[in-house]
C-alpha cells in the first residue's frame, strides 16, 4: 500500500499524540514520596544566672561587698559557657553486666544572649550538660576547677562544676548524674542558675559509663568517672566568675 505525503504526516502526528500520554503515564506511576523520616532533632535553650551586684561606699566608691537585697539581684545571660549533649547506647561488659555508655554528640558554647543550639540524632536517650568551662571572644579558654588549690592532679584530671538536665528539661535527680530521657522531637532545655543551685563535680570527659552489677539480691550502680553532688549549693558564684572572665576576654 502506498500513502501520500499528507497521509504520512497525519500518521506521524497521530503516533506522537498516542505516545505522549503513555510517557506521562509512565512518569507518573514511577514517582515516589520525597518525604523521609527525620533522623535528627534540635536541642536549644538559654543559660542564665543570678548575679549579686557589688555594693560600694557612697562616699569613696570603694566596693564593700555584695548586695544582700534580693530585689536588686540581676538575671543575666551566661556567655561563652560550654554546653554539651550526651546520648547513650546499651552495652555489656566482659562479665555480662549491663553498661550504659554516654557519649558527647554535640558540643557548643552560648552566645551573647546565653543561647545555644545543637543538632543531634533522634530517638536516643539524651541529657544536656553545662560545664564550668568558658571560651571568651579572644584569648584562651577558662576552666573553673571544683577542688582545692593543693590538688596535685593535672588540670585535665581535676573536677569541674556541672549542671545536667534531661531532654524534658528536668534537673538531675539526686544520686543520678546521667538523667537521660528519649528525645523524639525538638526540645528546649533552659538553665537558670540561682544563688543556691547545687552543682555536680566531676572531670570533664567525653564518655561516661554507668554499670549495673548484682551484689546479693540488690543491683549496684556505679559511674566512671564518678560524679559527686554538692550538699550545699555553690550556686551562681560559679557562673558569675565565668561570666566575669568572658567580660575580661572581650577587652
Amino acid at each position: 500500500m502506498v500513502f501520500s505525503r499528507s497521509t504520512w504526516r497525519f500518521l506521524t502526528v497521530l503516533a506522537a499524540l498516542c505516545v505522549l500520554p503513555l510517557g506521562l503515564g509512565c512518569g507518573g506511576s514511577s514517582s515516589t514520596d520525597s518525604t523521609s523520616a527525620a533522623t535528627t532533632v534540635t536541642v536549644s535553650g538559654t543559660v542564665t544566672y543570678t548575679r549579686k551586684p557589688l555594693v560600694a561606699d557612697a562616699t569613696t566608691g570603694i566596693p564593700s561587698g555584695l548586695e544582700t537585697d534580693t530585689t536588686k539581684f540581676k538575671s543575666l545571660p551566661l556567655r561563652g559557657v560550654a554546653v554539651r549533649i550526651f546520648q547513650s547506647t546499651d552495652e555489656k561488659d566482659t562479665a555480662g553486666n549491663a553498661v550504659i555508655v554516654w557519649k558527647v554528640v554535640g558540643s557548643v558554647t552560648t552566645d551573647l544572649d546565653g543561647k545555644y543550639t545543637s543538632t543531634v540524632p533522634i530517638d536516643k536517650p539524651t541529657f544536656v550538660e553545662i560545664a564550668s568551662a568558658m571560651t571568651p571572644v579572644s584569648g584562651s579558654g577558662v576552666r573553673l576547677v571544683a577542688g582545692s588549690v593543693s590538688d596535685m592532679n593535672s588540670v585535665a584530671d581535676r573536677s569541674l562544676y556541672f549542671l545536667r538536665k534531661n531532654a524534658g528539661g528536668s534537673l538531675t535527680p539526686a544520686g543520678d548524674p546521667t538523667p537521660g530521657t528519649t528525645l523524639g522531637v525538638n526540645a528546649t532545655v533552659d538553665f537558670a542558675v540561682d544563688v543556691t543551685t547545687p552543682w555536680w563535680k566531676a572531670p570533664l570527659v567525653n564518655t561516661i559509663t554507668k554499670t549495673t552489677t548484682t551484689v546479693g539480691a540488690s543491683p549496684v550502680v556505679t559511674w566512671a568517672p564518678n560524679a559527686v553532688a554538692e550538699t550545699s549549693g555553690t550556686g551562681s558564684r560559679v557562673a558569675a566568675i565565668l561570666d566575669s572572665a568572658y567580660t575580661f576576654g572581650k577587652t
